[in-house]
């Protein structure tokens, strides 16, 4: 399995290169079960920003009832719902 990061392919050892944290992953035992599986090769493209939600990583303006933890990428409306701004799409 082999990972992409500044403009290079190199081994997708655990942390996943380009992405933020110094923990393990799904990726490494997910690529290897889908190379298995298909018989081809895995390339893998970091795209993981640590202690986020995936309410944070929802298109602009999608809205919904209750904030993640951390509110940095998220809003709340004058109506009580939440919505995300955006910031990693």
């Amino acid at each position: 399995m082999a990972a992409f990061h500044d403009g290079k392919w190199q081994v997708a050892d655990d942390p996943q290169p380009g992405a933020s944290g110094n923990g393990g992953s799904f990726i490494p035992p997910f690529a290897d079960a889908i190379a298995e599986r298909f018989k081809v090769p895995i390339g893998i493209v970091a795209a993981g920003v640590g202690a986020t939600s995936i309410r944070e990583w929802l298109p602009r303006g999608t809205q919904f009832p209750n904030p993640p933890t951390l509110t940095r990428n998220v809003r709340q409306l004058p109506s009580g719902q939440w919505e995300s701004k955006g910031s990693y799409l």
